[in-house]
């Protein structure tokens, strides 16, 4: 009987046994990259959430050529830095400092 429980016990070590594995240190912001890595186009939708404007003034701004865009397909992408500069000349505008 002892035997049996010995056995069995040596069985229940063996599938429960944790293994580590030791991975090399990788640097926070690199972790950060590869988990949302840096976009250069944004999406319609995106740069309506970004500057809360809905989709018939983005295509507007896009119209008046003062948002910077590519069509891949049928999708239509802005450029980042374009909306960076287009919120900036906003900010420009309204005269603050």
């Amino acid at each position: 009987m002892r035997k049996l429980n010995d056995e069995t016990n040596r069985k229940r070590k063996k599938k429960f046994k944790v293994k580590f594995k030791t991975k090399p240190d990788v640097h926070v912001f690199i972790k950060e990259i590869r988990k949302n890595p840096p976009r250069i186009f944004y999406s319609v939708k995106d740069v309506c959430a970004v500057l809360s404007l809905g989709r018939t003034s983005v295509f507007a701004l896009l119209a008046q050529n003062k948002l910077e865009s590519v069509v891949y397909g049928r999708r239509r992408l802005i450029y980042r830095h374009s909306v960076k500069e287009y919120a900036a000349s906003l900010h420009q505008k309204r005269g603050v400092a």
